[in-house]
């Protein structure tokens, strides 16, 4: 049998009519939560709960807590997930109960998520395809299952958007703070919002440009001063991983050799003038590094992953990529939380060029669902989907 162009067409619009009668009889959700039960069935039987590198870092950060011992180190940036993992471990120490929350918190972000992607599409049939991408997504599914912060990471954020789309502003900024502290790339998120609330106040007409420009200021302060902090602990590192020229962490080389003659800032200079410094005493160095890195963050595979790990990658991410690039060139009307998403995305591709990608790719599935909304918004146009 031979397909044409036109009997592919009539296919997609013969499954949109399924998607639109599911959608009529209020299906969603629940047919959603059957698919999710079933998949995390599985996925328990077949993989569990697991630790990872880092997890023990965690208990001792839940360790403080209990004994009332926090420390403002590095471990204030996961204060969230240090609070979150204490909370079960009051009835339990089975890591399953944190897993458990975190699951449970995956399935709530996916009913949130499905209200975003309804907001900017105003069609049920495309927030029901948003969340089932987001639910089930491949390379996104094994994170909820281990303890590390970027499952709770991922939950928060959505939610935390879903109250501002609902102009619950206390507890979006309630659930921010949380966010913020959740895991470093807190400061990702956050600067991606005050930038866009910038931007907004750029182009509103009825704001003196004065007034733009001092609050602006202050905003760029706050971030700077943050930032400083938090490069006091991460910054001495990216050093370390420019000297041996390091693409994935930990300590893994590509394409590229340590140059002999760096030249370096004294280490008696604030941290942030001595990346600066690296960055452009070494140029086409770090030019080199953050190119290479910025390739295997935003490819995802990886020389070690097995064949059928990058088909699988291939197959589902990079479609992902192309419909969320069409959904941008689509959007006629910006507002603050879609340019918040662009640059959350872009910010963090940014982080990992500057720093290093991680050996188990945890970097990038908290950018899928602001990719998955923003290719939702190209499918709203899709002829298929208005018929």
């Amino acid at each position: 049998m031979k397909y044409t162009k036109d009997s592919t067409i009539l296919i997609l619009r013969e499954l949109m009519k399924l998607l639109n009668s599911i959608q009529k009889k209020s299906y969603h959700y629940p047919l959603l939560f059957i698919l999710w039960l079933i998949t995390h069935g599985i996925l328990w039987q077949s993989n569990g709960p697991k630790l990872g590198a880092d997890s023990r870092f965690f208990f001792y950060l839940s360790d403080d807590i209990l004994n009332h011992q926090m420390t403002f180190d590095r471990s204030v940036w996961y204060l969230t997930y240090g609070i979150f993992i204490t909370f079960f471990r009051l009835f339990t120490q089975k890591i399953e109960a944190i897993v458990v929350g975190q699951l449970a918190l995956n399935f709530l972000s996916g009913v949130c998520l499905y209200q975003i992607i309804k907001k900017y599409s105003d069609h049920s049939t495309i927030a029901f395809l948003g969340t089932f991408a987001y639910l089930f997504f491949p390379i996104s599914l094994e994170w909820n299952y281990i303890i590390y912060s970027e499952s709770l990471f991922t939950s928060l954020s959505i939610i935390t958007f879903y109250f501002f789309t609902r102009k619950k502003y206390w507890k979006f900024t309630f659930l921010f703070l949380l966010t913020f502290f959740t895991r470093p790339n807190g400061i990702v998120l956050l600067s991606a919002l005050v930038i866009a609330y910038f931007l907004e106040l750029y182009q509103s007409k009825k704001i003196k440009r004065s007034y733009i420009i001092g609050i602006s200021s202050i905003g760029f302060l706050l971030l700077l001063i943050i930032l400083n902090r938090m490069m006091s602990f991460y910054g001495p590192l990216m050093i370390e991983g420019y000297l041996i020229a390091e693409i994935i962490y930990p300590k893994y080389t590509y394409f590229i050799q340590p140059i002999d003659s760096p030249f370096l800032i004294s280490k008696d200079q604030n941290i942030l003038l001595q990346l600066i410094g690296f960055s452009f005493g070494n140029l086409w160095y770090s030019i080199q590094l953050f190119t290479i890195k910025s390739l295997f963050f935003w490819g995802h595979i990886k020389p070690y992953y097995s064949t059928l790990h990058n088909l699988i990658i291939a197959v589902t991410l990079y479609p992902l990529y192309f419909i969320s690039v069409l959904g941008i060139r689509q959007i006629n009307k910006w507002d603050l939380l879609l340019r918040s998403f662009v640059l959350f995305i872009l910010f963090q591709g940014l982080v990992v060029g500057l720093t290093s990608e991680n050996w188990d790719g945890r970097f990038l599935p908290p950018l899928l669902p602001y990719l998955i909304i923003l290719g939702c918004i190209g499918l709203k146009k899709y002829p298929t989907l208005s018929k």
